[in-house]
């Protein structure tokens, strides 16, 4: 077991509620790989950019090395890192964004915001632009004042949606959200 605390990812989709949403996941999950420095950003294969999109991949690049120093050593050893998925409500300006907001938490009432990930996604529709989502940004966020903000939005939303905290040991996703009538 890794020295440093549990490790979670919550997960935000500002997707008007849409819950088919794994392209928009897979492009993502590319991100995440790239800010890690799994790979560089130009070699991720699930990205596909709005013609509008301004996103320079070697300015992300040099991003992700700031952002990666923001992580402890180990903080990756975890091999299948807790995830929470959270829907935002009200959606935010009608944009469709997903975030992934990675935090420390060493079970005893202190979490550490680590960084956060944002990708916004041209359109305003989730349900017809999830089938070929395209990227107008990709943010990466270390900002502390900017992590804070972020993790009371996850904590609001944990609170709406009577979501939890993984348990210590938890891998992959963890309890799905509840299904809407």
């Amino acid at each position: 077991m890794a020295a440093y605390s549990q490790a979670i990812i919550y997960d935000i989709y500002n997707c008007n509620g849409e819950k088919r949403t794994v392209t928009y996941s897979n492009q993502m999950i590319d991100v995440l790989y790239a800010a890690r420095g799994v790979f560089q950003f130009k070699d991720a294969r699930q990205l596909t950019f709005s013609p509008n999109s301004k996103v320079k991949l070697e300015d992300l690049d040099k991003a992700a090395v700031t952002f990666r120093k923001a992580f402890p050593k180990n903080y990756w050893d975890q091999m299948l890192t807790p995830t929470v998925t959270l829907d935002n409500r009200p959606n935010e300006n009608g944009k469709i964004w997903c975030e992934s907001v990675l935090v420390d938490d060493d079970r005893k009432g202190h979490v550490k915001v680590l960084g956060a990930i944002r990708v916004i996604f041209a359109g305003d529709d989730a349900t017809k632009e999830r089938v070929h989502p395209k990227i107008e940004d990709i943010i990466l966020i270390t900002d502390k004042k900017e992590l804070k903000r972020r993790y009371d939005h996850v904590t609001q939303l944990k609170i709406a949606a009577k979501r939890k905290t993984p348990p210590p040991g938890a891998t992959g996703p963890v309890e799905p959200p509840p299904i809407r009538d």
